[in-house]
Protein backbone atom coordinates (compact mmCIF):
# COMPACT_ATOMS: atom_id res chain seq x y z
CA UNK A 1 0.00 0.00 0.00
CA UNK A 2 2.65 2.50 0.75
CA UNK A 3 4.20 1.99 -2.56
CA UNK A 4 0.82 3.27 -4.23
CA UNK A 5 1.10 6.26 -2.60
CA UNK A 6 4.49 7.35 -3.31
CA UNK A 7 3.69 8.66 -6.88
CA UNK A 8 1.03 10.75 -5.69
CA UNK A 9 3.19 12.09 -2.65
CA UNK A 10 6.22 13.22 -5.51
CA UNK A 11 2.99 14.79 -7.25
CA UNK A 12 1.47 16.34 -4.84
CA UNK A 13 4.97 17.81 -3.55
CA UNK A 14 5.82 19.09 -7.15
CA UNK A 15 3.09 20.56 -7.25
CA UNK A 16 3.05 22.55 -4.33
CA UNK A 17 6.65 23.60 -4.79
CA UNK A 18 5.67 25.14 -8.18
CA UNK A 19 3.00 27.29 -6.58
CA UNK A 20 5.69 28.59 -4.09
CA UNK A 21 8.78 29.23 -7.04
CA UNK A 22 6.36 30.83 -9.83
CA UNK A 23 4.74 33.81 -7.84
CA UNK A 24 8.40 34.40 -6.70
CA UNK A 25 10.16 34.32 -9.81
CA UNK A 26 7.21 36.54 -11.16
CA UNK A 27 8.07 38.88 -8.77
CA UNK A 28 11.65 39.63 -9.71
CA UNK A 29 10.52 40.64 -12.98
CA UNK A 30 7.33 43.01 -12.66
CA UNK A 31 5.85 44.95 -9.27
CA UNK A 32 2.39 46.48 -10.33
CA UNK A 33 0.24 48.84 -7.48
CA UNK A 34 2.99 48.58 -5.39
CA UNK A 35 2.49 51.31 -2.98
CA UNK A 36 6.40 51.78 -0.81
CA UNK A 37 8.45 54.18 -0.11
CA UNK A 38 11.90 52.69 -1.15
CA UNK A 39 12.11 49.94 -3.35
CA UNK A 40 15.96 48.11 -4.18
CA UNK A 41 15.94 46.68 -7.63
CA UNK A 42 16.49 42.67 -7.59
CA UNK A 43 20.73 42.49 -7.48
CA UNK A 44 23.50 43.53 -4.89
CA UNK A 45 24.37 46.73 -7.11
CA UNK A 46 21.51 48.70 -7.88
CA UNK A 47 18.94 50.35 -6.14
CA UNK A 48 15.50 52.06 -7.22
CA UNK A 49 14.76 54.95 -4.28
CA UNK A 50 10.72 56.28 -5.38
CA UNK A 51 9.51 58.76 -2.38
CA UNK A 52 6.32 60.84 -2.07
CA UNK A 53 4.20 62.50 0.69
CA UNK A 54 0.90 61.82 -1.07
CA UNK A 55 -1.28 59.47 -0.80
CA UNK A 56 -1.98 56.91 -4.08
CA UNK A 57 0.32 59.13 -5.86
CA UNK A 58 2.18 58.18 -9.26
CA UNK A 59 5.63 59.04 -9.55
CA UNK A 60 6.48 59.10 -12.47
CA UNK A 61 6.65 56.00 -15.72
CA UNK A 62 9.95 54.90 -16.62
CA UNK A 63 9.69 52.82 -20.01
CA UNK A 64 12.02 50.90 -22.37
CA UNK A 65 10.87 50.56 -26.13
CA UNK A 66 14.03 49.45 -28.80
CA UNK A 67 16.04 50.36 -26.35
CA UNK A 68 15.28 53.62 -25.31
CA UNK A 69 14.94 54.47 -22.20
CA UNK A 70 12.34 57.02 -21.43
CA UNK A 71 11.46 58.68 -17.74
CA UNK A 72 8.26 60.54 -18.18
CA UNK A 73 6.44 62.54 -14.89
CA UNK A 74 2.91 61.97 -14.10
CA UNK A 75 0.30 63.20 -12.57
CA UNK A 76 0.77 63.15 -8.56
CA UNK A 77 -2.11 62.62 -6.67
CA UNK A 78 -4.68 65.28 -7.37
CA UNK A 79 -2.01 67.58 -8.61
CA UNK A 80 -1.00 68.39 -12.02
CA UNK A 81 1.96 67.51 -13.89
CA UNK A 82 5.30 68.12 -11.82
CA UNK A 83 8.77 68.52 -12.93
CA UNK A 84 11.41 65.65 -13.37
CA UNK A 85 14.18 66.84 -10.89
CA UNK A 86 18.18 64.90 -10.93
CA UNK A 87 19.22 65.03 -8.05
CA UNK A 88 23.22 64.62 -6.35
CA UNK A 89 25.18 65.54 -3.20
CA UNK A 90 21.81 65.89 -1.45
CA UNK A 91 20.63 68.89 -3.52
CA UNK A 92 18.13 69.03 -7.27
CA UNK A 93 21.24 69.95 -9.53
CA UNK A 94 18.66 69.71 -12.87
CA UNK A 95 14.87 70.56 -13.32
CA UNK A 96 13.33 70.24 -16.34
CA UNK A 97 9.49 71.59 -15.45
CA UNK A 98 6.32 71.15 -17.59
CA UNK A 99 7.51 73.80 -19.92
CA UNK A 100 10.22 71.66 -21.55
CA UNK A 101 12.90 74.68 -20.11
CA UNK A 102 15.95 72.80 -18.25
CA UNK A 103 17.51 74.85 -15.35
CA UNK A 104 20.82 74.09 -13.76
CA UNK A 105 21.18 74.74 -10.19
CA UNK A 106 24.93 76.57 -11.06
CA UNK A 107 26.82 73.96 -12.77
CA UNK A 108 27.95 73.78 -16.41
CA UNK A 109 26.44 71.98 -19.05
CA UNK A 110 28.97 70.51 -21.23
CA UNK A 111 28.60 69.51 -24.28
CA UNK A 112 31.90 66.90 -24.82
CA UNK A 113 34.05 65.80 -27.93
CA UNK A 114 32.13 66.62 -31.05
CA UNK A 115 29.09 67.15 -29.60
CA UNK A 116 27.54 70.75 -30.42
CA UNK A 117 24.63 72.63 -29.27
CA UNK A 118 21.69 73.20 -31.80
CA UNK A 119 18.42 75.32 -31.76
CA UNK A 120 16.25 77.62 -33.40
CA UNK A 121 16.90 79.92 -30.73
CA UNK A 122 19.18 80.91 -28.32
CA UNK A 123 18.57 83.66 -25.63
CA UNK A 124 20.26 84.57 -22.23
CA UNK A 125 18.47 84.30 -19.02
CA UNK A 126 18.66 88.48 -18.98
CA UNK A 127 18.75 91.09 -21.42
CA UNK A 128 19.48 94.74 -20.49
CA UNK A 129 17.99 97.59 -22.12
CA UNK A 130 19.48 100.64 -20.67
CA UNK A 131 20.79 104.20 -22.62
CA UNK A 132 22.77 104.56 -19.55
CA UNK A 133 25.11 101.08 -19.45
CA UNK A 134 23.63 99.82 -16.37
CA UNK A 135 22.73 96.39 -16.79
CA UNK A 136 23.18 94.37 -13.79
CA UNK A 137 24.24 90.87 -14.07
CA UNK A 138 22.97 90.57 -18.22
CA UNK A 139 25.64 88.72 -20.73
CA UNK A 140 23.82 90.36 -23.46
CA UNK A 141 22.00 94.00 -24.01
CA UNK A 142 21.02 97.30 -25.71
CA UNK A 143 23.03 100.46 -24.84
CA UNK A 144 24.15 103.62 -26.28
CA UNK A 145 26.83 106.10 -26.50
CA UNK A 146 26.12 109.64 -25.79
CA UNK A 147 26.09 112.18 -28.75
CA UNK A 148 29.50 113.80 -28.66
CA UNK A 149 30.89 111.23 -26.70
CA UNK A 150 33.07 107.83 -27.62
CA UNK A 151 32.86 105.66 -24.69
CA UNK A 152 30.54 103.89 -22.25
CA UNK A 153 30.94 101.85 -19.72
CA UNK A 154 28.82 98.83 -19.15
CA UNK A 155 28.28 97.82 -16.00
CA UNK A 156 27.46 93.88 -15.63
CA UNK A 157 28.52 91.13 -13.17
CA UNK A 158 28.68 89.06 -16.24
CA UNK A 159 31.77 90.19 -17.78
CA UNK A 160 35.24 88.15 -16.80
CA UNK A 161 38.88 88.60 -17.09
CA UNK A 162 38.04 86.18 -20.06
CA UNK A 163 34.95 87.08 -21.77
CA UNK A 164 34.67 87.64 -25.31
CA UNK A 165 32.38 90.25 -26.09
CA UNK A 166 30.60 90.93 -29.25
CA UNK A 167 28.96 94.50 -30.22
CA UNK A 168 27.48 95.67 -33.48
CA UNK A 169 25.45 99.07 -34.07
CA UNK A 170 21.70 98.90 -34.89
CA UNK A 171 19.81 101.79 -35.22
CA UNK A 172 16.74 99.96 -35.07
CA UNK A 173 16.98 99.94 -30.92
CA UNK A 174 15.59 103.55 -30.44
CA UNK A 175 12.07 102.72 -29.47
CA UNK A 176 13.62 99.98 -26.75
CA UNK A 177 16.29 101.91 -25.51
CA UNK A 178 13.73 104.93 -25.58
CA UNK A 179 16.38 107.52 -27.68
CA UNK A 180 16.56 108.51 -30.93
CA UNK A 181 19.61 106.19 -32.56
CA UNK A 182 21.64 107.70 -34.63
CA UNK A 183 22.16 106.38 -37.93
CA UNK A 184 25.39 107.34 -39.81
CA UNK A 185 27.35 104.07 -40.80
CA UNK A 186 31.40 103.70 -40.80
CA UNK A 187 32.25 103.77 -36.79
CA UNK A 188 33.56 101.26 -35.81
CA UNK A 189 33.70 99.90 -31.69
CA UNK A 190 36.06 97.96 -29.35
CA UNK A 191 36.01 96.67 -26.22
CA UNK A 192 38.84 98.48 -24.21
CA UNK A 193 38.94 97.59 -20.61
CA UNK A 194 37.06 94.58 -18.64
CA UNK A 195 36.95 94.95 -14.55
CA UNK A 196 35.74 91.15 -14.01
CA UNK A 197 32.27 90.97 -12.46
CA UNK A 198 31.84 94.80 -12.44
CA UNK A 199 32.13 96.36 -15.78
CA UNK A 200 33.53 96.75 -19.40
CA UNK A 201 34.34 99.88 -21.51
CA UNK A 202 33.14 100.33 -25.34
CA UNK A 203 35.41 102.94 -27.30
CA UNK A 204 34.04 104.55 -30.44
CA UNK A 205 36.33 105.34 -33.53
CA UNK A 206 34.61 108.45 -33.76
CA UNK A 207 31.53 110.30 -31.57
CA UNK A 208 28.14 110.23 -32.93
CA UNK A 209 26.51 113.60 -33.70
CA UNK A 210 23.14 114.69 -32.68
CA UNK A 211 21.70 111.07 -31.81
CA UNK A 212 22.96 108.41 -29.64
CA UNK A 213 24.45 105.56 -31.10
CA UNK A 214 22.65 102.76 -30.31
CA UNK A 215 24.37 99.10 -29.39
CA UNK A 216 24.39 95.57 -28.46
CA UNK A 217 26.26 93.60 -27.22
CA UNK A 218 26.63 89.98 -25.96
CA UNK A 219 29.42 88.29 -23.80
CA UNK A 220 30.61 84.64 -24.25
CA UNK A 221 32.49 83.18 -20.84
Amino acid sequence: MKEKFWPIFIIILLFTSLILLIPGKYLESQVTNLRATNITAFGASSQLNVQTALTNAVIGQLTAVAGNVTLASTKSGSAGYQPLLFQTNGSTQYQIDTSGNLATSGGTIIIANTGALTGLKFASQTNCSSSSGVCGSAPSGGITIAAAATTVTVATTAVTANSNINISEDSTMGTRLSVTCNTTLGRTYAVTTKTASTSFVITASAAPTTNPACLVYTIFN
